[in-house]
């Protein structure tokens, strides 16, 4: 999904397509989908600070440095960036996303909320369905202020704002996963698939026909992912997955692919950035789902192959995780 929601970029004007609307709405559940298995696995915690901070830390840090030297070399021998850019990139490395490696902002992301768990750990072990249910309460009002922007106008930064985030996944994995709901017969199954329906794809939809002056939908409901529209997705991803038995065989693939996720995740962009999109932007086709598919599919065979030579390497763990 994450691939996925890149692939749609290979020029500008793509952007015009509702397909391109789409496809990035329907993978905008990718991030946060990852977010709730981290807060399912690791919440509570089960090792100390030193030795869960030790152990999460270093397959996110040592890779972000690596990729991030990798983007602004790239940048630079492709003439995106001067020796005078490349200075100022390699300075802000411990405290911004590089340029050109626009995906890795959520690596920072995943830092911060990796250094918050074990100060939440504590008030999650205590009672942590009564505790759990709080937070979750008080985060899916937030959620829901992206509408509520369209009725108000505006909202002050000192309001329930300050309480959205995106520890809130991590706390709705852990959730889902220890106290997950009870759905057992179809009539179960109707009833959130409709909620989801309603959440996910009527109110956006009237959001966007409705065409309020000065509310922009797209930043506020089809990219944001903290959304009550994007959470309702991923919680219904979500429970389909706990539900569904999987074979040996389909677990055996899974377990394979996931080994490779983040480097693929690390690689992808390169091959969007300065292959399929200089590529289509000179020869750009009339099918916009083409475009996109040939840049799904070819950058992430592509993003494959690399992660598997640099899994033969001894030191792989400091370059894919």
């Amino acid at each position: 999904m994450v691939v996925l929601v890149h692939s749609p970029h290979p020029h500008d004007f793509i952007q015009e397509s509702y397909v391109y609307g789409i496809i990035s709405y329907l993978s905008s559940p990718c991030i946060d989908l990852f977010l709730m298995i981290s807060g399912a696995l690791l919440l509570p915690m089960k090792y100390s600070i030193k030795t869960f901070l030790t152990r999460r830390l270093t397959r996110i840090v040592f890779p972000l440095i690596f990729w991030s030297v990798v983007y602004i070399i790239l940048a630079y021998l492709t003439g995106n960036l001067t020796t005078a850019d490349v200075f100022v990139e390699f300075i802000e490395i411990p405290f911004n996303s590089v340029k050109f490696f626009f995906t890795s902002w959520y690596l920072y992301v995943i830092i911060g909320l990796y250094l918050f768990i074990p100060i939440f750990n504590s008030f999650i072990s205590n009672n942590g369905e009564k505790h759990a249910k709080y937070f979750l309460y008080i985060w899916g009002i937030t959620l829901c202020y992206p509408y509520i922007l369209a009725i108000v106008g505006s909202i002050d930064d000192r309001t329930l704002l300050l309480f959205s985030g995106y520890f809130g996944y991590m706390v709705l994995g852990y959730y889902l996963h220890n106290y997950p709901l009870k759905v057992t017969s179809s009539i179960d199954w109707i009833k959130i698939t409709a909620c989801v329906i309603v959440i996910s794809i009527i109110l956006p939809a009237v959001m966007y026909f409705s065409d309020i002056q000065g509310y922009d939908v797209y930043s506020n409901i089809i990219s944001n992912y903290l959304s009550i529209s994007t959470v309702a997705m991923c919680v219904f991803i979500y429970i389909i997955a706990q539900k569904i038995s999987y074979t040996l065989c389909f677990q055996k693939i899974i377990s394979h692919i996931a080994d490779k996720t983040f480097g693929i995740f690390l690689v992808n962009y390169a091959f969007i950035h300065y292959l399929f999109r200089p590529y289509f932007v000179e020869n750009p086709m009339s099918n916009v789902m083409s475009e996109i598919g040939i840049t799904f599919i070819g950058s992430l065979l592509l993003s494959y192959l690399v992660v598997l030579t640099l899994e033969r390497l001894p030191f792989k763990r400091y370059l894919i995780g």
